[in-house]
């Protein structure tokens, strides 16, 4: 059951696959960091917080200090360059 007013953005398998990896790979390599959660969008893809605080920061964040800044309106398998084409685990600009 999604927490209470978090809106959650859909992925498709690879491009899940590649954030738990940017996330894995960051938590790994920095251990200062103890949680972490990934927003796109006022939208949350991932995180590792409990519910009740990811519902807290989440809300936070969302009608906090990200409210006033524009979203950004590239569908996330545009993000960072050209459309892309995906079958499987193949991707072609």
């Amino acid at each position: 059951m999604a927490p209470a007013g978090i809106q959650f953005l859909p992925l498709d398998k690879t491009l899940y696959l590649r954030v738990q990896s940017f996330i894995n790979l960051t938590e790994s390599t920095i251990p200062e960091i103890a949680y972490t959660c990934f927003l796109y969008s006022q939208q949350l893809v991932f995180s590792g917080l409990e519910q009740e605080d990811i519902r807290i920061l989440y809300r936070y964040i969302t009608a906090g200090f990200l409210h006033n800044l524009p979203t950004n309106p590239k569908p996330a398998e545009e993000v960072g360059g050209e459309p892309r084409q995906c079958k499987g685990s193949q991707c072609t600009a």
